[in-house]
């Protein structure tokens, strides 16, 4: 046995690496993973931070947070943060403000974003500026895809009146449930920017205390569209489906998921690396940031998490583990066949100590019988979750298999 469980968690709980040399291991594996930037060009209040909160699932959080400066006038959002990005959003501030000049902004993001989400209220036809620029970037980057988004679409409905029943403005022309002003603003910004954009999508995202439901109207139709920018398998891995959560949902289990998903892919793609065994450092690092994540947000003992979690999952995961980082060295299909099986097994992981915390919690004493079951219905739903993404990578993977049902795992 080359790893013990002992060793293994005295390497997460007190590692030997320094400081930078964790983060260098991070690094790298980020690297590789390369998180996709959206570019969100519009003018201000045109419903580009709601985008980001539709997206990632975070309304737990206030518009605006986790922003950083990158030029002068615009920032990114890291999200889940910026030592765990999955995916990063840049918004170019201040385009249409008077003694503003964009261009070093928007060279930025020429060179930095995989695609652009030109992001406009449905009724506002006022929108030269953001045609003029995006035209100079059509020119210079034309296969970079673009995503026309048209928001706050309760603006152009009648008073008193909500959203139509069924999302029905992907259809070609418009039915006639759409109220007729919002059809006309609609098609116009169509017209206007004709040869400009590859998608388009129409949604209303509001807040709570706006009334309207559901909440984010047209999620479902902006994902579709995004599904041709964003990397294989991405949405699968950012969003919190319910049957991929297998009855753990509470407030501090939604706070970690993001941790998960970004700590689990990372781990993946560090055991990628095709070295057998020299990944495993790069693996363990992502693992015990992700379960140092874990303990603060449930504001848990990690020595006590992992010492019910060591007779559960013992010898069997660690052996695992080496075995994964051995086929790493088989070319192109055993690379990410590693990185799949590692992160699924992360994924699980991170689950199963979550639940512990939970149980913990509310009183109770988690047998290690227990234990390894929500470990072992946690790593299905991890390969649910992760398969599409590293099949982009090479790997070769059976269907997918049913979940097993959900149980009440959780308080």
């Amino acid at each position: 046995m080359l790893v013990s469980w002992h060793g293994w968690t005295k390497q997460i709980l007190a590692p030997k690496a320094d400081e930078a040399r964790t983060q260098e291991e991070l690094t790298k594996a980020r690297r590789r993973a390369g998180p996709p930037l959206l570019w969100l060009l519009g003018k201000t209040q045109a419903g580009k931070s709601s985008i980001i909160q539709g997206v990632t699932g975070r309304t737990d959080i206030e518009i605006g947070e986790g922003w950083r400066a990158c030029t002068q006038a615009s920032r990114i959002c890291d999200f889940p943060n910026e030592q765990e990005a999955l995916i990063r959003f840049l918004d170019t501030r201040g385009i249409g403000e008077p003694f503003y000049d964009p261009a070093e902004d928007i060279a930025y993001a020429e060179e930095q974003a995989h695609g652009i989400l030109v992001v406009m209220r449905a009724c506002d036809p006022g929108q030269e500026i953001i045609k003029s620029v995006l035209a100079t970037v059509r020119r210079r980057m034309p296969s970079r895809p673009v995503v026309l988004v048209q928001t706050t679409l309760h603006e152009g409905y009648p008073h008193g009146t909500g959203h139509p029943s069924e999302y029905c403005f992907a259809a070609s022309p418009l039915p006639g449930g759409v109220p007729p002003d919002l059809a006309r603003a609609l098609v116009y910004q169509h017209h206007d920017f004709a040869g400009l954009f590859d998608r388009h999508v129409a949604i209303d995202f509001t807040h709570l205390d706006d009334g309207y439901a559901p909440q984010f109207y047209g999620i479902d139709a902006l994902w579709a569209e995004l599904a041709g920018i964003l990397p294989a398998g991405l949405r699968t891995v950012l969003t919190r489906q319910p049957s991929l959560v297998s009855g753990l949902r509470d407030v501090l289990f939604d706070a970690a998921m993001p941790h998960i998903a970004s700590y689990s892919l990372l781990a993946g793609v560090a055991a990628m690396v095709p070295v057998p065994l020299a990944n495993l450092s790069g693996v363990t690092v992502a693992q015990g940031k992700m379960l140092h994540s874990i303990a603060s947000i449930y504001d848990r003992s990690l020595v006590h998490g992992l010492t019910a979690l060591g007779p559960a999952l013992g010898a069997s995961f660690l052996s695992r583990m080496v075995a994964r980082s051995v086929v790493a060295g088989i070319p192109v299909v055993g690379t990410a066949a590693a990185g799949f099986w590692t992160a699924t097994a992360t994924y699980g992981l991170g689950c199963a100590l979550c639940w512990y915390f939970a149980e913990v919690t509310r009183g109770a004493v988690p047998t290690a019988a227990q234990i390894s079951r929500v470990y072992a219905d946690e790593l299905t739903r991890g390969r649910d979750r992760f398969r599409e993404y590293f099949r982009a990578r090479g790997g070769r993977f059976p269907d997918q298999a049913a979940a097993p049902p959900s149980r009440p795992h959780a308080p």
